[in-house]
């Protein structure tokens, strides 16, 4: 390449021959332009990696933050461009060099995990918490990201995710663990689970899945390692109040536009309880002639009614009239509101550490509403209009005929005869 006044170099990488052919890494042209192999464009972007003419027949490549991916070979081929005629250039002479190997010792980095109960549970409601540690070894700067999974007790259930803790500090949790989780990182390598309010459902064994993550060139993050805990169970005892549900009603059959109401009646199996130490999640349903159930009003166990939108049916009613009883009520009866109306009941419990435990939902049986139509009444509004209108037309009729009788065939006055005048003849003598 020696006494050619215009050079180019293009680098190319092997990782070993059983890999497959050489990759581009760059090339410098004779014209100082730049090309990138599609595989390190964006180590070239951040900085990672440069290319450069140091000197007229010198050129460098430099990989700022070696990875284990960059182990193997690297080699260049010069080429020497000629200037044609035309003023276009044209490779002249062509030289490959030899290969450079790549490599270095060094001990084998790892990771350790393991978990700890920290506080159990000994009834429905507690909270119960975990402890998660992690040492790295051979690893610099490592960070870590959390994941937190239950395996429910069945034998054919699978891990599900309860929360996990990115290496960013983003918490995320599924939807029915929002409201009672939490997972915060405490010192270097140590991260603690609580799980407040623990339900039946929540009875499983919990391990914490580690990731650990490195920073290389330019500021990208890495995966390393990826390890699971050892598990911890998480058990409790769930017996408690057996607890019924029973619905009725006084009427079954009701009148279009009356008002109808049923009662949830709530019993217990056992020894009586306080009632402070209930509350009652209770719904009540109508299913319709085509199999669905709508729902049409509810209240929770802080006394929170909600209403279901109607559309065409009735306004309704819930409220509670008794520790254990609660009433609802469907005014002006329609058509719509006919069906089977049945009520749920899930039951919460307060445990002896103060927290509430819930209960199986429970329910009743269904009671069908028929809505009838009175005759009477569907008759009377018809009746009275028709009668209205016979007497109005009626009325009308009169007034048009007495204006036409008065004023359209007025009589003319009567013509006087001219009175004759009769003389009287008078007798007259003679004389």
């Amino acid at each position: 390449m020696s006494g050619a006044p215009h050079l180019s170099v293009s680098w190319y990488f092997t990782q070993s021959p059983e890999k497959g052919s050489p990759i581009l890494v760059g090339s410098l042209h004779q014209d100082g332009s730049l090309q990138v192999g599609e595989t390190y464009q964006q180590r070239v972007e951040r900085g990672g990696l440069i290319l450069s003419r140091q000197g007229p027949q010198t050129f460098g490549l430099r990989i700022q933050w070696t990875s284990e991916e960059d182990r193997g070979s690297y080699h260049c081929i010069g080429t020497s461009w000629k200037l044609l005629r035309n003023q276009s250039w044209a490779p002249a002479t062509e030289a490959t060099s030899a290969p450079v190997s790549l490599d270095w010792m060094s001990e084998g980095s790892s990771i350790a995990v393991s978990a700890r109960l920290v506080k159990m549970v000994s009834a429905a409601g507690g909270t119960f918490e975990m402890i998660c540690t992690v040492q790295a070894q051979n690893l610099p700067s490592p960070e870590y990201s959390v994941r937190v999974m239950l395996t429910p007790p069945q034998e054919t259930a699978t891990p599900v995710t309860v929360i996990t803790l990115n290496r960013e500090g983003v918490i995320r949790r599924r939807p029915s663990a929002v409201s009672n989780t939490v997972l915060e990182k405490g010192k270097e390598g140590a991260y603690l689970f609580r799980l407040y309010q623990a339900q039946s459902q929540d009875v499983g064994v919990y391990q914490c899945e580690v990731t650990a993550w490195t920073q290389g060139g330019g500021g990208a993050w890495r995966m390393t390692h990826n390890k699971t805990t050892n598990p911890v169970q998480l058990e409790f005892q769930t017996a408690g109040p057996l607890f019924n549900v029973s619905a009725r009603s006084d009427r079954l059959s009701v009148y279009r536009g009356d008002r109808s109401e049923f009662w949830c009646i709530i019993t217990i199996d056992g020894p009586a309880m306080d009632p402070d130490d209930m509350a009652f999640d209770v719904s009540w349903f109508v299913q319709r002639a085509g199999g669905s159930s709508v729902l049409l009003a509810a209240v929770d166990r802080s006394a929170q009614v909600r209403h279901n939108q109607r559309n065409s049916s009735s306004e309704v009613s819930l409220e509670r009239v008794s520790d254990m009883e609660y009433r609802l009520r469907v005014y002006g009866c329609q058509e719509e509101d006919a069906g089977g109306h049945y009520c749920t009941v899930t039951p919460w419990v307060r445990s002896g550490e103060g927290g509430w435990s819930q209960q199986e939902t429970i329910t009743s049986t269904m009671m069908t509403l028929s809505v009838k139509m009175d005759l009477l009444s569907a008759f009377k509004y018809p009746l009275l209009i028709g009668a209205g209108l016979s007497l109005l037309a009626g009325l009308l009729s009169c007034l048009i005929g007495y204006c036409s009788s008065r004023f359209c065939c007025k009589a003319a006055p009567p013509v006087q005869e001219k009175r004759r005048e009769h003389r009287r003849l008078m007798s007259m003598e003679l004389d």
